[in-house]
């Protein structure tokens, strides 16, 4: 829960690639834990929504979250 919380503070001053990079840690410690929390699922279609082109960081974590892009 830890690293979604820092995801989210990151995300909510606008840097979506370090909030991506904070779920995918938060993700190889607990994945159970990030793969089912509606917070992840919102910040990752944030930064799509905030996004020109999903690509990098957004990217990696849809795909390893299992969210369609």
């Amino acid at each position: 829960r830890h690293g979604i919380d820092r995801a989210l503070a990151h995300s909510r001053d606008g840097d979506d690639a370090t909030a991506m990079e904070e779920l995918l840690e938060a993700d190889k410690l607990a994945p159970e834990a990030v793969r089912n929390h509606p917070i992840a699922h919102e910040l990752v279609g944030a930064a799509v929504h905030r996004s020109r082109v999903v690509k990098g960081p957004i990217a990696a974590v849809a795909e390893r979250l299992g969210i369609p892009i």
